[in-house]
């Protein structure tokens, strides 16, 4: 049997990783990739780093480290649209190792973004 930290990923999602801030303080990320996910939509209130209340539209187990800022959308990369609907961002990033410390659950809490993709790596938009 799969650990449980990999368990039940059955689900595509796609991921810019963040990569850093232009001149505007506006986030640049890396090109997209496709990646296995367990993807739960499911409303709540947390609290960003700064102690300043969000609301986390989904929580999303994913299968690496993933930067804060960065942007996801639930789907293949086969099937990104022209124009998105549904963009998140990652608001926070969770590790949680077994008791024996041989694997890691890695989570990530998801907020809405504003549809527009930020300037991507080796593209110039």
């Amino acid at each position: 049997m799969p650990p449980l930290e990999t368990l039940d990923r059955h689900q595509k999602a796609v991921l810019w990783a963040f990569d850093s801030v232009d001149a505007f303080n506006e986030p640049i990320v890396e090109q997209p990739v496709e990646i296995d996910v367990r993807w739960v939509e499911k409303r709540q209130e947390s609290v960003d780093s700064q102690g300043t209340p969000i609301a986390i539209d989904a929580t999303v187990t994913v299968d690496r480290e993933i930067a804060v800022g960065s942007i996801m959308w639930k789907g293949t990369l086969d099937r990104v649209p022209a124009t998105f609907t549904d963009l998140k961002v990652v608001a926070a990033y969770n590790e949680t190792p077994d008791i024996k410390n041989r694997n890691v659950r890695r989570e990530v809490k998801l907020t809405a973004w504003n549809n527009t993709l930020p300037q991507t790596i080796g593209t110039g938009t």
